[in-house]
């Protein structure tokens, strides 16, 4: 079977005050992006990523770009999971990368990524953000089939998946994550320094040009669920940056967390008010 190679850049620009267009689209292979929608009004764009062969295989290759200028404010998530199929010896790769200027806005909420038996992927992910740029992003990995969660140790022969993710703030490496998840790493998946055994893995980063009070975060911090389910923490570093992490037996409940801290966090980081997606109910 022939590789995909497939490439999405987008650029999202402020025309006039109170107002976001997509200003440049390009695009090779397949991947697109649908007709841009104004649900909030037309100061927040939002777009969805389409990747039509909805899964990735050994060799793919797939680079997704996206800058949002001053003034403007998107939203780009997808409208399904992105599944990491057998790999049959060649590796696929992904690579994402966000700027967004200052006094600009962007939301990266992409759907999980499913990473299947002998699945080999290599997954980056760089955020470059002005200092008074405002962001909110997530990243939610399940490893092994859904029916096969309780059996996370048995479904991952010859897997490899290695993940690095850095967010960059006014040109400094401000927050970085390198992490392998391999039938070797046993030691890793069920230690508690590593994911204690739980197949789902989710990490939400906020950013805002003010530090969160700190009244707002310890009120938060004490919704935090830590269970036999879901494990999660929340914490704020010195830049201003607050990182959320769930841990959890199912996808849904690692979602269904991070999408309460998306809607608790977004006035104070991107100045607007919850409003869910139609898409998050389907």
């Amino acid at each position: 079977m022939t590789p995909w190679e497939a490439r999405l850049s987008l650029a999202f620009s402020s025309p006039r005050e109170g107002s976001t267009v997509l200003s440049d689209r390009q695009s090779v292979g397949p991947m697109a992006v649908q007709k841009i929608l104004y649900p909030e009004g037309p100061d927040v764009a939002h777009a969805f990523v389409l990747h039509p062969p909805s899964g990735i295989a050994g060799g793919d290759h797939l680079a997704v770009a996206v800058q949002v200028d001053a003034g403007a404010h998107a939203l780009v998530t997808t409208p399904g999971a992105t599944r990491w199929y057998k790999a049959n010896s060649r590796k696929a790769h992904q690579q994402v990368v966000l700027a967004v200027s200052d006094h600009a806005s962007l939301e990266w909420l992409p759907s999980e990524n499913i990473f299947f038996d002998q699945a080999q992927a290599e997954m980056r992910s760089t955020v470059l953000l002005a200092p008074t740029a405002r962001f909110m992003g997530w990243e939610v990995m399940q490893f092994g089939q859904r029916h096969a969660l309780d059996s996370f140790d048995h479904d991952w022969d010859a897997a490899h998946v290695s993940v690095m993710q850095s967010i960059e703030i006014a040109g400094q490496c401000d927050w970085q994550e390198s992490a392998r998840y391999t039938d070797e790493t046993v030691a890793q998946r069920f230690s508690v320094q590593g994911t204690a055994g739980y197949p789902v893995v989710g990490t939400l980063w906020a950013y805002g040009p003010d530090n969160l009070p700190e009244s707002d975060r310890e009120a938060w911090a004490q919704q935090m669920v830590f269970s036999s389910d879901v494990r999660s923490g929340c914490t704020q570093l010195p830049s201003g940056l607050v990182v959320v992490r769930v841990l959890a037996r199912e996808t849904d409940r690692a979602r269904e967390l991070l999408m309460r801290a998306w809607a608790w966090l977004r006035p104070w980081a991107v100045g607007r008010p919850a409003q869910p997606l139609r898409i998050w109910a389907t």
